[in-house]
């Protein structure tokens, strides 16, 4: 499990090369999962790489990124911890959790947290690393 030190120095690493190259195929992979989700709103918990790539490809109306004071280099459109959202519950069309669960002390309330905010029909996508991986065994 990371934790808040382990991930100071991620910056770095998704600021040179391999970083952007991850993020910039997490976003290729992210527009084919997209293509199929549409509505009103996309949250997404966390930042990651550089921007919003992530987001570009969202065929919804609007999205929002959710993030902590001081958390990255993206300005966050809200400031909040991604286990309280102060969304209400089954108002949101997709949640995005790139790469938050495994910095998250406690991943399993900010999975509550995202199913009590998304509608029935709602969708969740997760990015992460395998934890059994050279990636994961790393950090």
């Amino acid at each position: 499990m990371h934790t808040a030190e382990n991930t100071s120095g991620s910056g770095n690493w998704q600021a040179g090369a391999l970083g952007r190259a991850v993020a910039s195929a997490e976003a290729q992979l992210l527009a084919a999962a997209l293509d199929d989700v549409f509505g009103l709103e996309l949250l997404q918990l966390g930042g990651w790489g550089q921007g919003r790539e992530l987001l570009h490809a969202s065929r919804t109306r609007q999205h929002c990124l959710i993030g902590l004071e001081g958390g990255g280099r993206q300005l966050p459109d809200i400031i909040a911890h991604p286990a309280s959202l102060p969304v209400a519950s089954g108002s949101i069309d997709a949640v995005l959790l790139p790469h938050c669960l495994e910095i998250e002390p406690d991943p399993y309330a900010v999975l509550r947290e995202a199913d009590r905010v998304l509608l029935g029909e709602g969708h969740l996508i997760v990015l992460g690393f395998n934890p059994w991986s050279l990636w994961g065994l790393r950090s």
